[in-house]
């Protein structure tokens, strides 16, 4: 059975991966922000396709892993943990300390562990660990704003012709179909007399 020590512990670990989690979907989701704003302009100004159904999806599949990866190979150890409370709630390494001594079994190590432990039960870590995100999801909601007004609101430019070959192309095609088809019925014409 674990005893409040380890329950103490546990909790302000998992507001700790909370807090790491939150940073890194909200890195993730600020270079996502960017990427698409540079995406929506690129398509605007010079007329080429770049946000497809396709690209979207890979999009999606990168984030989620950029989010994991970077929660991941930044969680904190159950040490770090220790150390974070004991510089965060004022308890002059208690916590580390009875990390540090768990495993020992002579008298003085059992006393500091059995010390550290009836203090970290009465500790209140919850203000002190607190879960929110970091202001950094200011600036993704910004970049993912001007991503929205890009889609909305700038007109298309051709900078380099793409729309004008385009339409000239098109035209062609027409006229040629056009063309074909007018001499389809001469000859149609020519078959019945």
């Amino acid at each position: 059975m674990r005893d409040s020590f380890d329950r103490t512990l546990a909790r302000v670990r998992l507001r700790c991966d909370l807090n790491l989690l939150l940073a890194a979907a909200g890195t993730v989701a600020l270079a996502a922000g960017a990427a698409a704003a540079l995406a929506l302009l690129a398509e605007r100004t010079l007329a080429v396709r770049v946000v497809r159904p396709w690209t979207v999806r890979a999009a999606c599949v990168a984030a989620a892993v950029g989010v994991a990866a970077l929660w991941r190979f930044r969680r904190p150890s159950c040490w770090q943990v220790a150390l974070l409370i004991d510089r965060r709630a004022g308890l002059h390494e208690r916590f580390s300390s009875a990390l540090a001594v768990a495993e020992r079994t002579d008298g003085f190590s059992m006393a500091a562990a059995a010390e550290s432990r009836a203090t970290a039960g009465r500790a209140d870590l919850a203000r002190r660990f607190p879960i929110r995100p970091p202001r950094r999801w200011l600036a993704a909601l910004a970049a993912w704003a001007a991503s929205g007004a890009l889609a909305l609101w700038m007109p298309q430019v051709d900078l380099l012709g793409h729309l004008a070959a385009q339409a000239e192309r098109r035209q062609r095609d027409q006229q040629l179909e056009q063309a074909r088809q007018e001499l389809q019925s001469a000859a149609e014409k020519v078959r019945v007399s």
